[in-house]
């Protein structure tokens, strides 16, 4: 009886032995925080900026009018090309027409009076040479003759006036092109442009030989645009179709939109289609992406892992290892001596490496970067293995943490 008293206490320590090793093992496994693992890779970066703008002709002309009046020919409707000088609008000249023949009128009243007074200048000139008139008398005739010719030359200018308002009657093309914008119709009265009044653009005629897109570039990316960039054009008329394009123009004038509170600047870029696109038309949507840099066969890891932390106060390399981790031998202190005077360190760079289901913090140096990934000029080696996701877990991992690994393999296609 006691023999066997004794196997059940034996076995009973043996269970409780146990049950107390599972729940080491399973409380072990209830620190480990899952992670996606990605393994650092070579490949190729293109770094781009994309903006949205609007198709324009290079060359276009607003045609207005020098005079006001009615138009009572319009021989040309929208989307005609024209040739240069060709008939646009005439407007109707019937005032113009008689300002001219009045004016025609007056100057030869002038010439009339002119030559009367030629006539008495010469005559008080032959008197004054016989003595038979004052000095006085004849100063009269010279100055009335001035003022003959005086007359003369101002009835020519008004002429002049009046004969190139009738010209500008007829409006013709200034330049070979396909009229763009009709906003005139025959019948419809036209203005002349003042300081307070545009006046009337009656069309827009623009030369479809060599289209642009004007494109609104945010502030924070201007700076990585340079001239003759390449550029891939997208036309909301023209899906799943893309176009070549280079930078010919880039502004130095901020545009400046929104409210007080949140303005959005942005500067104007001008890129010229380099492909012909059938159909295209000033005034359609575009999307751009200007290609700023290309990097090949460097060693990139996705955008997201690449997190800002404080630096370890100590880091030495670990010689055993091949992986290239950094340990930390010191927890960050994160909160500032402010009493002291002492700043509180910067955030770095940095991104989680994976050692033995463990992560440490490794300082990194960025470069260029594409809407995934971004380069990592020094830190970091290919094979080694990283902690990519989730991003809430990014968030709050912390030097040492133990980890449960989840392997991810980079996409080869965006490489």
């Amino acid at each position: 009886m006691a023999k066997k008293k004794k196997i059940f206490l034996i076995l009973g320590a043996v269970i409780v032995f146990g049950v107390f090793i599972v729940l080491a093992i399973v409380k072990n496994q209830e620190k480990l925080i899952p992670v996606t693992v990605e393994t650092v890779e070579k490949g190729k970066i293109i770094s781009i900026v994309t903006a949205s703008g609007k198709v324009e002709a290079k060359t276009k002309v607003n045609v207005s009018a020098d005079v006001m009046g009615k138009i009572i020919k319009l021989p040309v409707v929208e989307g005609q090309n024209v040739e240069k000088s060709q008939l646009l609008v005439e407007i109707d000249k019937t005032q113009n027409l008689t300002d001219v023949a009045q004016m025609k009128a007056v100057l030869a009243q002038a010439k009339v009076g002119k030559e009367e007074a030629e006539i008495n200048h010469t005559r008080q000139k032959k008197l004054l040479d016989r003595k038979l008139i004052s000095q006085a008398e004849y100063d009269i005739a010279r100055i009335n003759l001035d003022r003959a010719k005086a007359y003369v030359n101002q009835s020519q200018a008004s002429l002049d006036r009046a004969s190139d308002y009738l010209d500008k009657c007829t409006i013709k093309a200034p330049m070979s092109g396909t009229i763009t914008t009709l906003n005139s119709e025959e019948g419809e009265n036209v203005i002349i442009g003042t300081m307070n009044n545009l006046g009337t653009v009656i069309m827009v005629i623009s030369d479809l030989s060599e289209i642009e897109v004007k494109a609104d570039v945010d502030e924070t990316d201007i700076a990585r645009l340079v001239l003759d960039q390449n550029v891939e054009i997208s036309l909301d008329a023209f899906p799943d179709t893309t176009f070549k394009g280079i930078v010919t123009e880039i502004g130095n004038a901020a545009k400046i939109t929104g409210g007080f509170t949140e303005q959005v600047t942005n500067f104007e870029v001008t890129i010229l289609i380099t492909d012909t696109v059938p159909g295209i038309k000033p005034g359609m949507n575009a999307t751009v992406d200007i290609t700023t840099n290309t990097r090949n066969d460097i060693i990139k890891i996705p955008i997201q892992s690449v997190v800002m932390r404080k630096p370890p106060k100590e880091e030495t390399e670990n010689p055993d290892s091949n992986s290239g981790a950094v340990a930390s031998t010191t927890e960050i202190d994160s909160k500032a001596v402010s009493d002291t005077g002492k700043k509180e360190e910067e955030e770095i760079d940095g991104v989680f490496m994976v050692v033995d289901k463990e992560v440490k913090f490794v300082p990194v140096t960025t470069g260029i970067s594409d809407q995934q990934h971004i380069e990592i000029t020094s830190g970091l080696e290919p094979d080694q293995k990283i902690v990519t996701g989730t991003y809430k877990t990014l968030r709050t991992l912390k030097d040492g943490d133990k980890v449960k690994p989840e392997e991810k393999k980079f996409d080869e296609s965006s490489s």
